[in-house]
């Protein structure tokens, strides 16, 4: 981050607090670097503002959630056949259809990427100007699913990981690949601090039927991946395994798990439905393939936990333009 990102952070923040806008005004301190002459104001203006001497590690997880939006991808059917899958799309569908139907979200507030529509143009778009950190305001939920094959870095010069895209070559990575590393990047500065992803994705397998992963090799760790403070990150499956397609219903073995745990108690928390579904999980594909899936749970969470079904407080109005500018991905 420059020296402009951090005076327009310190200006902004300044403006903020001067309108009374005060969970505006502690997230834009809170983007200033502690290597930045403005860092100490910064900081003692969070606290200021905070009314106490707690940290500016955890800013607004405490409120009400004001609003709540959602990317969800899911990828079946390739430009590439051989990269097909069975049961992705069909899987963010069904995690689409479990936020509206029962966890509390507008169904114009869901970006919903199915297979064609899911292009790796799209889905930078989803996570630049046209979606997520246009909508997205201090105090929402950002919630990301993504259902693909998953690269590992060892398959990309660079040493890079990546989601395979509709469109991806998986022998052009860098070109047509949707870099996690940057997608990483950009949730990390959408301004909130209440996201979750979900990676239904693996970074390791063979290219044998039931399995997401396009190559045989090292996987990559979800509890690397740096994510933004009130973030968290679930993933189906950790290094070296597989992320499995279920063998008695057209789902994937974790997705299942994880509609089924969200449905079983709505109000849970995200550590807790997490818990419940790693180990259905980690049972099934034992006595269905006789192997292992462990998903594993990482990011940074401070303050109270955090329930995806909890309602927003102050929902906004959806500009139906936004949707359509991505054509048919439009829901």
């Amino acid at each position: 981050r420059d020296g402009r990102d951090q005076d327009a952070n310190y200006n902004l923040a300044g403006c903020f607090e001067k309108s009374g806008r005060i969970d505006e005004a502690k997230w834009h301190y809170s983007q200033i670097d502690n290597n930045s002459q403005y860092f100490n104001n910064a900081r003692s203006r969070i606290t200021a503002l905070s009314g106490n001497q707690s940290t500016i590690k955890h800013l607004v997880a405490d409120k009400p959630i004001r609003d709540k939006w959602a990317v969800i991808i899911g990828i079946s059917k390739f430009a590439n056949p051989s990269y097909n899958l069975q049961f992705a799309a069909k899987d963010a569908g069904d995690f689409r259809d479990y936020l509206v139907n029962s966890g509390n979200f507008k169904a114009d507030h869901i970006l919903t990427l199915l297979d064609q529509q899911a292009t790796r143009a799209n889905i930078m778009r989803a996570f630049g100007s046209k979606w997520l950190p246009n909508l997205v305001e201090p105090g929402d939920m950002a919630v990301v699913y993504i259902s693909t094959h998953g690269t590992p870095a060892t398959q990309d010069s660079g040493g890079r990981n990546y989601i395979v895209a509709y469109d991806t070559d998986a022998n052009d990575l860098y070109a047509s690949g949707v870099d996690m590393d940057e997608l990483a990047r950009r949730i990390k500065e959408i301004k909130t601090d209440r996201a979750v992803i979900i990676l239904d994705t693996c970074y390791s397998g063979a290219s044998i039927p039931g399995s997401r992963g396009l190559s045989r090799v090292d996987s990559f760790d979800t509890k690397n991946l740096e994510c933004g403070r009130g973030h968290l990150v679930i993933s189906a499956s950790s290094p070296n395994e597989r992320s499995w397609e279920s063998t008695s219903v057209s789902n994937g073995v974790f997705t299942k798990y994880l509609i089924d745990s969200l449905k079983m108690n709505n109000n849970a928390s995200v550590k807790q439905v997490f818990e419940a579904c790693a180990k259905k999980v980690e049972w099934e594909v034992k006595l269905t393939r006789a192997s292992t899936q462990t998903p594993q749970l990482g990011g940074d969470w401070q303050g109270s936990p955090l329930i995806l079904s909890a309602p927003a407080t102050e929902p906004r109005p959806m500009i139906p333009s936004m949707l359509a500018e991505f054509g048919k991905a439009a829901n």
